[in-house]
């Protein structure tokens, strides 16, 4: 099965959306058989870079995603001032 993921994070434009994420970055799925878990996310969520490549393509080609930019607020890491 493909493992490869998305190097570029994404923010959710609808209201939910579902997407395969590598089950390497859920803690209780570590160590299982399955190499990718569904995942849900709300809107304004930003995804994780361990998207499945295929999910982001439906998710663009659809309008519930864009591309998220560096400089957005809320973006993992900032200090709120």
């Amino acid at each position: 099965m493909d493992t490869e993921t998305t190097t570029t994070r994404y923010v959710v434009t609808s209201a939910y959306v579902t997407a395969r994420v590598a089950s390497s970055v859920i803690p209780h799925w570590q160590g299982q058989p399955a190499e990718w878990t569904s995942v849900g996310f709300m809107r304004d969520t930003v995804m994780p870079e361990q998207v499945h490549p295929e999910d982001i393509e439906r998710l663009l080609r659809k309008g519930m995603v864009r591309q998220h930019e560096p400089t957005e607020l809320g973006q993992p890491g900032d200090d709120a001032a």
